[in-house]
């Protein structure tokens, strides 16, 4: 077989010219010059893409004279991608040595409009200028704009001249911030010129432009180059994440690198996606003021104790912040979060003792209150049939109609029997809202309005009954039977009273100027109370129920009789009277558990340390001020109090709080003594 002739390798490289001509000397070195490419010489034309292979530039590599010799003027600066792609991260670092080109003793070009000094301070992080082509530039921009990215070339390529828009850029860092701020999003369904909303932001930018015609000019002025409007989706995002990081930063530079404590929540985003807020509480070390800020938002792969800490530790991480620092935590009543073995305030604990946790006082008790009521299978049928009856009636106009209807009937019906009195405010509408665990009072206040809209809702139940099929009159029959029973009766009555106790400390904890020392008195009375009602009150809660029961033509059981399961029947069941039932396992048993719940939720550590630290509160000359409390306080915390420490701490405290009054009293005096000599 003849042997096909093969074209060597070299053909495919370009030959490099050694020119010794005067431009080789420039201080801006050989490479700012389009290497030439001379094109090989080809052998057979076998091969058919040898000739497109050498049209490729094939690019040097940079010795280190080459490094040292790159022009540090932007305007003769050659673009990266001009460079080997091995050289280019070289380039940078070099650059990134050397900081951005601001010749601050260089006499700029007088003109109508000029470049300004002052601008370098500024814009001190990123604002280049360039003497050669009297023009600004973009260091960061240069240095990792992607070229897949639109726009902004103004910056990196020929410069900008245009002296007078300056303004322009802050009114989008205005709106920008505005928009961030207030949580609203940033683009519109359509930003077209046709478009009548074209979205938040570039509304908000006519808004500016309207409102000062120098705005106007500088955003809508034709002269304005098309290519450094600053309204691209992807720059928005940019000046979004820089507001956030220096956000970020003010806040650490708040925190001094001191103690902190963490709050966190997770809940799943429009997208399914589990996301989990961190905020930080802190004293500022300037101002002494306790703060509260966000610190970010990241996603987690699952809501595990172990999945959570880990993101925490990252996030902290990722602003210099260690889990050590942590003294203090605040989450809600989930056992992935506050569990005594693997909750997340537990593995926490592990790496910092003193970051103590305390139950987030917004969540508290609402919740407690349902979820131990919802583990008693009797009181579960009460919410389960609530639940029903508002998909019943509430979720339909037609049927909330019918509701007001009849509750108007039997108003005028009891004003004729003379059971409720006329007079101006009485006897209001009234409706049905639906519960929720998370908003305080809801469930109380949907109880309290079946309790007293319930021979109204019986009507509406008989006169949807008439009018349904299927298994829409199946629900509605079962609900009318439910409804009818003793057992809803007695478990929904036990509640009301159960809500009625809790609910003055649920308002005093909802408050956002919260009085520490009263919310943890009102825990004491609350299971006093609930106490109480469990040792005395059984008979009169049994009057109540029969009372109820009698007027609405409800069966009441003898007390005596065997328990039977309205509806149902439990196979295995221990067979049990009724007295048994009702007292020991509803009355008494719901009593306990909740009690026991708000017990383990403020348990006595947590109260300690919450009265203790109140009295730092310097109100009346620090009339709280109790030295003993601070120091059984400090126990708590033996990182940073040794036992010496703890010796000298009461005396130290002693001396504080005497130089602080006698100061206030100073102060006072100087005051009324200025006050008298103006008058």
């Amino acid at each position: 077989m003849k042997r096909t002739k093969t074209t060597p390798i070299t053909s495919f490289f370009p030959k490099r010219h050694h020119n010794d001509d005067a431009q080789s000397h420039r201080c801006s070195s050989p490479l700012d010059e389009p290497t030439e490419i001379e094109e090989p010489q080809h052998g057979d034309t076998e091969i058919g893409t040898s000739s497109q292979l050498s049209k490729e530039p094939i690019l040097d590599r940079l010795t280190d004279f080459d490094v040292i010799s790159l022009p540090h003027d932007p305007g003769l600066r050659r673009k990266l991608t001009d460079f080997h792609i091995n050289d280019r991260d070289i380039i940078r670092r070099e650059y990134v040595r050397r900081g951005p080109c601001q010749p601050r003793d260089h006499k700029f070009p007088k003109t109508k409009r000029n470049f300004v000094v002052s601008w370098f301070d500024k814009f001190k992080p990123w604002l280049e200028y360039s003497k050669e082509k009297d023009a600004a530039f973009c260091f960061v921009c240069y240095l990792f704009k992607s070229e897949s990215v639109s726009g902004g070339e103004a910056f990196v390529n020929g410069g900008f001249k245009t002296w007078s828009k300056t303004d322009a850029f802050n009114k989008h860092v205005d709106a920008l911030r505005f928009i961030t701020l207030q949580g609203l999003a940033s683009r519109g369904h359509d930003e077209s010129d046709e478009s009548l909303n074209q979205g938040n932001f570039l509304e908000l930018r006519k808004t500016f432009a309207k409102r000062d015609s120098n705005v106007a000019q500088a955003l809508f002025d034709k002269k304005v180059p098309g290519n450094c409007t600053l309204i691209a989706p992807g720059i928005q995002k940019q000046i979004g994440s820089v507001f956030a990081k220096e956000t970020t930063k003010k806040v650490l530079e708040e925190l001094h690198g001191g103690f902190f404590g963490i709050l966190a929540d997770e809940s799943a985003d429009i997208a399914d996606k589990e996301q989990m807020a961190l905020c930080l509480r802190y004293v500022d070390y300037k101002t002494g003021e306790v703060k509260e800020r966000f610190l970010g938002i990241v996603h987690v792969g699952g809501t595990t104790s172990l999945t959570l800490k880990a993101a925490i530790e990252k996030l902290l991480g990722a602003n210099s912040l260690t889990l050590s620092s942590i003294r203090g935590q605040g989450y809600d009543g989930a056992s992935n979060m506050r569990g005594s073995i693997n909750g997340l305030k537990t593995l926490i604990m592990k790496e910092s003792p003193s970051a103590y946790y305390v139950h987030c006082f917004a969540h508290q008790l609402q919740p407690t209150l349902v979820a131990v009521a919802k583990k008693n299978v009797d009181c579960s049928v009460l919410f389960y049939s609530l639940a029903t009856l508002l998909n019943v009636i509430a979720s339909s106009c037609k049927r909330k109609d019918i509701l007001r209807e009849k509750q108007a009937e039997n108003i005028l019906k009891a004003l004729q029997k003379g059971e409720l009195v006329s007079g101006s405010g009485l006897n209001q509408e009234k409706g049905l809202s639906r519960p929720g665990d998370t908003r305080w009072g809801s469930h109380f206040k949907t109880i309290l309005s079946v309790f007293d809209l319930f021979p109204s809702i019986l009507d509406v139940l008989d006169a949807i009954g008439e009018i349904c099929d299927g298994s829409e009159l199946v629900k509605v029959e079962s609900l009318a039977y439910t409804m009818r029973t003793f057992d809803y009766v007695f478990i929904g009555q036990l509640m009301i009273t159960i809500f009625g106790i809790t609910n003055t400390l649920s308002k005093v904890l909802q408050k956002k100027d919260q009085d520490i020392v009263n919310a943890i008195a009102l825990v004491d009375v609350t299971t006093n109370n609930l106490k109480k009602i469990r040792e005395d009150e059984w008979i009169a809660h049994m009057e109540k129920v029969t009372s109820f029961c009698q007027k609405y033509e409800i069966t009441v059981p003898i007390m005596s009789d065997m328990y039977v399961v309205p509806g149902r029947y439990r196979r295995g069941k221990k067979q049990v009277d009724n007295l048994h039932h009702f007292r020991i396992d509803v009355f008494l048993s719901l009593i306990d558990q909740i009690v026991q719940e708000i017990d383990d939720r403020f348990d006595k550590r947590r109260r300690d340390i919450l009265i203790f630290m109140s009295c730092f509160h310097p109100r009346d000359r620090f009339s709280a001020f109790d030295i003993s409390k601070l120091v059984r306080l400090a126990r708590f915390y033996p990182c940073e109090f040794s036992s010496t420490d703890l010796q000298h701490l009461e005396y130290q405290l002693g001396n504080f709080v005497e130089d602080v009054q006698v100061m206030m009293i100073l102060e006072f005096r100087e005051s009324k003594r200025s006050f008298h000599e103006a008058c």
